[in-house]
């Protein structure tokens, strides 16, 4: 068995010269990168034995030896992409997924837009004509300042999309391969003594690539985050990136290319049942009356009594039934319908299809599956809904409004009495809705 070779530990004359390259890599990002600056200012840097760089949200840890090893140009690439992970809020987002699989994503998805900055790394001619005719001012060449290391995680298909996105389609890769060795006929022994073929617990949660990682965001003690405290620092964070991007664009110094990143990564990372389900722990029903019976069992011999006011009570569905939204996303809004009627008796629910209009609603009663025929199929307006329930009289008598959409559209109603969830698939067209919360839909 094959001994580990001996690492020479650095001279102090070596440490220095890691310690100032960090330093110059940081004062290129000061000096020339506004908005990545802002962001750098706001996080600490603390030398760790990670291996090369990562990010927790708070601190840039970074490795004496992986700067000393590589060059400044490399040292200042992967600064900029442990930045990219805090803008593009992976450690706030990553939530049940494999974390391995999701720094593999969080990587894909930074270093197109880091390369569609100017880093031409891997691309073919033909990838970089595809490039620059999808994008204004791109660099003719690459620039000298930063440059990506070598097994970076680097490919076309990824540019443009969200975190979340290439996540799924590499699970959906991962489970191909994983059938395609199902069918293949092992001839080996499986006695293998295992040295470098199974990667260890650690190499896992980080990914593939060997530098660079982003860990999940803890609490002062290192303590595990709850949702809300997640929901906070998320809004918190959105808040320094506007201030970074208004400061960086007075001073001409914000890309284009990460506006587009920050838009494709800002679909809302919480789940429409965990914000639905604190909006009920709020305000659970403590008070039922005979005065008004329960409309679910009008047509049995029971006479219930209804809540009075104070819990979920009467639930409006705006489901988004335009063009743009896919058959599987749609098929996913009729489930969770069912899953709220079945998992939170909501006193009654209206549900209202709507693209640029809606003319039809149905009221779901308990135990009843939403029907699945799709009704409309156009361009998307979100007061259609609105309109047509305060037309009908149903506006009202909702406690909550939830509507389903893949985020197409930026026309808002006036806001209503009653609290508003936004549960979507995607990013809203013109920034996040001037009103209610805004959750994600998983499918």
């Amino acid at each position: 068995m094959l001994t580990p070779k001996e690492i020479k530990p650095l001279t102090d004359t070596e440490i220095k010269s890691a310690h100032q390259t960090m330093a110059n890599s940081r004062k290129f990002v000061l000096r020339y990168q506004a908005f990545f600056a802002t962001m750098l200012l706001g996080l600490n840097s603390r030398v760790t034995e990670c291996g090369s760089m990562a990010t927790d949200g708070r601190e840039i840890q970074w490795d004496v030896r992986f700067v000393f090893e590589g060059s400044q140009a490399k040292c200042t690439f992967v600064l900029m992409h442990e930045i990219c992970h805090v803008i593009f809020k992976h450690h706030l987002r990553r939530g049940d997924r494999d974390p391995g699989i999701w720094n593999d994503a969080a990587d894909y998805v930074i270093n197109a837009y880091l390369t569609a900055m100017g880093l031409r790394g891997k691309w073919t001619e033909k990838e970089l004509r595809r490039l620059d005719a999808a994008l204004t001012g791109l660099p003719a060449a690459s620039r000298p300042e930063y440059q990506m290391p070598e097994d970076g995680l680097l490919d076309m298909k990824y540019f443009g999309m969200s975190t979340e996105e290439v996540y799924d389609l590499l699970i959906e890769e991962d489970q191909a391969d994983d059938g395609d060795d199902a069918n293949e006929d092992g001839d080996g022994d499986g006695d293998g003594d295992g040295d470098g073929e199974e990667a260890s617990n650690e190499d896992k949660r980080k990914g593939k690539c060997p530098w660079g990682e982003v860990k999940d965001a803890t609490g002062d003690d290192d303590q595990t985050l709850t949702g809300e405290e997640l929901a906070e620092m998320e809004r918190e964070l959105t808040r320094t990136l506007q201030t970074a991007e208004n400061i960086a664009k007075g001073r001409g110094q914000m890309p284009g290319e990460i506006s587009q990143a920050i838009e494709a990564n800002d679909a809302p990372s919480q789940d429409w049942k965990d914000v639905l389900q604190e909006f009920l722990a709020a305000t659970l029903p403590n008070d039922y009356s005979f005065a008004r019976p329960n409309r679910f069992y009008l047509g049995s011999d029971l006479v219930m009594p209804s809540v009075d006011k104070e819990g979920l009570g009467n639930v409006g569905i705006f489901t988004d039934a335009s063009g743009s939204v896919s058959g599987k996303e749609f098929s996913q809004f009729m489930s969770d319908i069912t899953d709220i009627c079945d998992e939170l008796s909501p006193e009654s629910l209206t549900l209202i299809q709507f693209d640029s209009r809606a003319d039809h609603h149905d009221v779901i009663e308990q135990g009843d599956e939403p029907e699945l025929i799709r009704r409309r199929s156009g361009g998307t307006r979100f007061k259609a809904p609105f309109e047509y329930a305060s037309k009908e009289g149903l506006i009202e008598d909702f406690d909550v409004i939830i509507i389903f959409t893949d985020g197409g559209a930026d026309d808002y109603a006036d806001e209503p009495e009653c609290p508003v969830i936004w549960a979507s698939t995607g990013a809203f067209w013109g920034g996040t809705p001037p009103y209610g919360e805004v959750v994600a839909v998983k499918f």
